[in-house]
């Protein structure tokens, strides 16, 4: 029998909801959808839907509801943990008290905070491997996308091995990425903290619309999962611009997700990156100290004057223009 999907939040039906922001909301409602979804998988190749309490976790401030897709020889559990607990080696080990519960060889773990194999989890399950011969990995999160598109059937999707860094092997997964499509978009890589340089950036380039197609995290939909959406746009980004700050370099997601690879493209030839400087920070810590600025970094463009700071973003747009056009 499958269990009831009235509490599908990672937060149990007696506590207040986890979320406690719009963002976070978000992936409550597709973790919903999702889990609706991974339940009709679920009654084609048999197993259930359960709801369990962890009550093992150090910090009573971060137990929380996780549930698990069950078949006769594997689970999947759904975990609602800060992202630090399993990037952090200390942390990670915190999670050791799950793998008491575990009666299946084959374990899969998804998190909406998740989308990267985690290393020091990784260190965390090859232990378990080795000790209590329990296959465990770390599933992206947006790979569960792929059942929604038919790519990939939830059998398939068990056996993807996450830690793989080979891109033979990678590209050999069911639930490898398409080719990489044709680079036709301009992708603006900014701070939240900082909307006003945003703004500056966009009223410059606004002019060149026409010309342009650019993207930013703006014109991806409400309720829509933006993960996907950000890494489909930065496959197809030809010219990126990063607008730097203290607050853009202290990001956990720009600095692990979106700043690695736009210099990994950027090193391969396959995009062209403009990085500003708008506020002095340490640019050196995510990897631009070597790259060529458009303009002169030993004076942010908030140490200018109004008019020369609207002289520097013109003369950046124009290079981006010419560099979007180039062949």
């Amino acid at each position: 029998m499958h269990s009831s999907l009235d509490v599908l939040s990672f937060g149990t039906a007696n506590r207040e909801p986890v979320a406690v922001d719009p963002a976070e909301a978000l992936r409550d409602m597709q973790l919903q959808s999702r889990r609706a979804l991974l339940e009709s998988h679920l009654q084609k190749i048999g197993g259930n839907l359960s709801d369990e309490q962890v009550e093992d976790l150090f910090d009573i401030q971060l137990k929380r509801t996780y549930s698990c897709a069950r078949g006769d020889d594997w689970e999947i559990v759904f975990l609602e943990v800060p992202r630090w607990i399993l990037n952090d080696g200390d942390k990670a080990r915190d999670l050791d008290a799950l793998r008491h519960g575990f009666r299946r060889r084959t374990v899969r773990f998804i998190s909406p905070l998740l989308d990267l194999p985690s290393p020091a989890a990784h260190r965390l399950f090859q232990v378990w491997k080795n000790n209590d011969g329990i296959d465990a990995k770390l599933i992206p999160w947006s790979y569960i996308g792929h059942l929604e598109d038919g790519q990939v059937r939830l059998s398939e999707l068990l056996d993807v091995d996450t830690d793989l860094t080979d891109s033979t092997d990678a590209a050999s997964s069911p639930t490898a990425r398409p080719e990489p499509v044709a680079r036709d978009r301009v992708f603006i890589s900014y701070s939240h903290a900082n909307p006003e340089w945003f703004r500056r950036l966009e009223i410059q380039l606004a002019g060149l619309r026409e010309r342009l197609e650019v993207w930013s995290d703006e014109d991806i939909p409400v309720g829509t999962d933006w993960f996907p959406r950000i890494q489909s746009a930065l496959d197809r980004t030809k010219v990126a611009i990063m607008l730097v700050t203290p607050e853009f370099v202290a990001s956990d997601f720009i600095r692990n997700h979106e700043v690695p690879k736009i210099l990994e493209a950027a090193n391969r030839g396959d995009l062209t990156l403009f990085w500003i400087l708008v506020s002095d920070s340490h640019y050196d810590q995510i990897g631009l100290d070597d790259k060529q600025a458009p303009h002169d970094v030993a004076k942010p463009l908030d140490t200018l004057t109004r008019a020369k700071r609207n002289q520097a973003l013109r003369t950046i747009t124009g290079k981006v223009l010419e560099a979007f056009e180039s062949t």
